[in-house]
């Protein structure tokens, strides 16, 4: 439910899904920062932040709709539906 593709090296989820007002995002055998960019259907980045740690909570709560998370690091990328 969580990852649609996996290019990452590290997997990663992101939860509740359906979200309202936080989501976490947790990032699988963390060992170093990763950017995470979410964006809606027509491509626009809505926010675009480093994460730092394994755990961390997104504020989304302005955000409605569908949209897309990508969180990547120099070795690839994955992304994700929300």
């Amino acid at each position: 439910r969580y990852i649609v593709f996996n290019r990452l090296k590290n997997n990663f989820s992101f939860y509740p899904n359906p979200a309202k007002g936080f989501v976490q995002i947790n990032i699988e055998d963390f060992n170093k920062p990763v950017e995470m960019i979410i964006y809606d259907n027509n491509g626009k980045t809505i926010k675009e932040q480093y994460l730092n740690q394994q755990n961390t909570n997104i504020d989304v709560s302005g955000m409605r709709g569908i949209y897309f998370v990508k969180v990547s690091d120099k070795d690839g990328s994955s992304d994700s539906k929300n």
